[in-house]
């Protein structure tokens, strides 16, 4: 089919670097690569490498939160994603926001122009060898590599932190608790009229009641999250000209939050002042005591997030549009414990809140908590080995990897370990923003650059 790539027996040029994993992240790094004329070998367990998990999806409905113009895979061409859209379709617009599965169609088109070696497998560990890293593969197989870089993306959602009690020890309740959204096909066997309590409100949550909706759904919708808010809108802004934090601004949550509130009554919208911060986040963060940013992430992170992540025009006219018709109800609490209904045929949610403990019945609840990236607590067999090993320690929090300012893999003592990297999501836990594809695709190139220039 077009666009999916075959395994290649052909030895890249130059050193042989080993990129695990072929979602956006190790995408955008093989074509990095690729343009310095370097080639590399991608592990990937999934079918179909480029689009990963967040641009794999087959629903129309889901967008790109991003204006288009802004997606381009290089760094020195932030275009070229909408150049690519406008040799297939003259009418597309750099202001619009498209399916994110067309995004994941451009993602494969990369590889395929890149012609990288694919070795479909999931990578089980690391030893060193020789000359570099040996990855072992869970077929029997491995890889010899210079370099390994850790382009692991997201993992599914963690499970929610309370029990799922059930007599019969079946942790989907009877398949009324789905854990995973992005693996329940949707409408998934959940019932036109059925209700059903989203266990999450960020754009997880949003992604779900699109898709469910799409599906025929008609039935009443509850999201149920700690803070009780969901994600703001895209609007059209006048950008600002400088950072809505000046430079000698003290590193800290409080100075943050004046800098921005300054700038707001200043009269600036609140869009331009939040995105205004985004090319020096990661230094404002870095530069901030770790007492400040336990205190941002204890007091603002949650409110950054729904300002920073927003949703599409669109998609927030139809989310307020069936709140206003009571489809979708929003409410706040924290699940502390989840248990099959007495009938047998529905599950009961137990919830507190502001105003105390109350309970939700519904047929269905579906986790839309978001991925996780705490490699330590399962999920990533790689991660976990390299953990024991003592080849890598998690980063702040338990997210991502510790690492160097370059992206260098931390050992447990805290030294750099040679010829270990990461890359993307990979990064959260040393940076403050690593997931979305204008700061990966600089991460994409200074690495190429690094790992291109250390080779030769």
């Amino acid at each position: 089919m077009p666009g999916v790539l075959k395994p290649s027996s052909g030895a890249p040029a130059g050193p042989t670097i080993a990129i695990i994993g072929a979602g956006a992240s190790g995408t955008l790094l093989a074509r990095a690569l690729w343009r310095r004329g370097q080639g590399c070998v991608l592990v990937e367990a999934g079918s179909v490498p480029g689009p990963g998990l967040a641009y794999a999806t087959r629903h129309p409905e889901h967008v790109l939160n991003v204006r288009a113009g802004a997606m381009g895979a290089d760094a020195d061409r932030p275009e070229h994603f909408i150049d690519w859209l406008r040799a297939r379709d003259p009418s597309a617009d750099a202001a619009d926001f498209v399916p994110r599965g067309l995004y994941g169609r451009y993602l494969r088109a990369l590889l395929d122009e890149a012609a990288p070696q694919v070795r479909q497998a999931r990578a089980m560990g690391l030893r060193r060898a020789a000359r570099g890293w040996a990855v072992t593969l869970d077929g029997g197989g491995t890889v010899l590599a210079d370099e390994v870089v850790l382009a692991l993306g997201h993992l599914p959602p963690a499970p929610l932190p309370c029990p799922a009690d059930d007599p019969t020890g079946d942790p989907t309740l009877g398949g009324h608790l789905h854990p995973d959204p992005w693996r329940l096909r949707l409408p998934g066997g959940i019932g036109a009229e059925a209700e059903v309590v989203l266990v999450g409100a960020g754009l997880t949550a949003v992604d779900t009641v699109l898709a469910l909706r799409a599906g025929g759904h008609r039935g009443r919708l509850v999201a149920l999250s700690r803070h009780g808010r969901l994600p703001q809108a895209h609007r059209t802004v006048t950008p600002l000209a400088a950072p809505a934090v000046p430079p000698g601004t003290p590193p800290g949550a409080l100075a943050l939050l004046v800098a921005l509130r300054r700038a707001i009554a200043g009269g600036a919208d609140w869009r331009a002042a939040v995105d205004s911060l985004r090319p020096v986040s990661n230094a404002l963060w870095q530069a901030a005591p770790e007492a400040e940013r336990a205190r941002f992430q204890r007091h603002l992170r949650h409110r950054w997030e729904v300002a920073r992540h927003r949703m599409a025009p669109a998609v927030a006219d139809e989310i307020d549009r069936l709140r206003a018709q009571g489809v979708l109800d929003l409410r706040r609490g924290r699940v502390e414990a989840l248990r099959r209904d007495a009938g047998g045929d529905g599950l009961v949610i137990e919830a507190r809140g502001p105003e105390g403990a109350f309970a939700l019945r519904a047929d269905h609840a579906i986790c839309c908590t978001g991925t996780s990236l705490r490699y330590g607590q399962g999920g990533c067999a790689l991660a976990s080995a390299l953990f024991a090993q003592g080849l890598a320690r998690p980063g702040r929090d338990g997210i991502g990897f510790a690492l160097t300012a370059e992206g260098r893999i931390e050992d447990a003592q805290g030294a750099p370990v040679a010829g270990l990297w990461a890359i993307g999501p990979a990064r959260l836990g040393a940076l403050f923003e690593s997931s979305a594809i204008p700061e990966i695709r600089q991460q994409a190139a200074a690495l190429a650059a690094r790992l291109t220039g250390a080779a030769g």
